[in-house]
């Protein structure tokens, strides 16, 4: 119901409870709202043994692979070890956007393009031009990338 609204979550509260201005109380618990979407994953940041964060993109519906941003939660240290393992072995030279632009990074060392085939699911909080507050959920083997299509994309 929050969602038709407009609101970005609610506040559940014990009813007891009383309000206390600039206090954080246990009994107040604010619960964003999280959509959940399929990705491919373009690149990723770290070491060649453990991944920082994930790089993201998405098809328009026109075609174009286009830069959702980055998520860096969600994972725990065998995720991001075994991650590394995996994107080491589809390694591309050059990032493989083909629309809209991409972070600047031209002076990190520990930036690594893939090709674009590996599919995922985040969970985030909204989308305007790029994720925010992104989480990864697992890669998805069910899925091809020519299936992560965002109809938001033609806006941008």
């Amino acid at each position: 119901m929050a969602a038709e609204f407009g609101l970005e979550g609610v506040v559940a509260k014990r009813s007891s409870s009383v309000y206390r201005r600039g206090l954080r109380s246990p009994s107040w618990v604010k619960v964003p709202l999280r959509a959940s979407a399929e990705v491919i994953v373009c690149g990723w940041t770290g070491s060649p043994t453990t991944v920082r964060s994930l790089l993201l993109g998405a098809l328009s519906p026109s075609g174009e692979l286009v830069y959702l941003g980055d998520v860096g939660t969600g994972f725990t240290q065998r995720q991001r070890r075994e991650a590394a393992v995996m994107l080491t072995e589809i390694t591309a030279a050059d990032h493989p956007f083909t629309a809209g632009t991409i972070p600047d990074r031209t002076g990190s060392a520990h930036l690594r393009w893939v090709t674009p085939m590996l599919v995922g699911t985040i969970e985030y909080r909204e989308f305007h031009r790029r994720v925010r507050h992104p989480s990864w959920k697992g890669f998805r083997a069910d899925k091809t990338p020519g299936e992560v299509v965002w109809p938001e994309l033609d806006a941008l």
